[in-house]
């Protein structure tokens, strides 16, 4: 019983320490773009999580992998990449755009 802990322990320790690593990672990106480039995690809910996944999962070909026995692929998570700059950069071609229709 107690090298069952100890194997669990272990397991949920090096999963904590992963997210961690993987946080710290994200939050360095965004402090080193200077606050220009944001992430944000999806959840089921959000509308542009299901059609993000959706479209992944239409893009994928299995029999590009079959020879490799996979069949399929799991979305485990989805990150929504926020950019100011390409954002700005948009708006102010949509503004001339919609400046020459008028």
């Amino acid at each position: 019983e107690i090298d069952k802990v100890d194997v669990w322990h272990h397991s949920v320790r090096n999963s904590v320490k992963k997210e961690v690593k993987s946080t710290i990672g994200k939050l360095m990106l965004e402090l080193e773009c200077g606050g220009n480039v944001r992430l944000e995690e999806g959840q089921s809910g959000d509308i542009w999580y299901n059609s993000c996944a959706e479209l992944v999962q239409s893009r994928f070909c299995s029999a590009d992998y079959k020879s490799l026995g996979i069949t399929g692929i799991k979305i485990n998570r989805i990150y929504r990449i926020h950019n100011r700059i390409l954002r700005q950069l948009y708006e102010e071609k949509l503004d001339v755009l919609l400046e020459r229709e008028s």
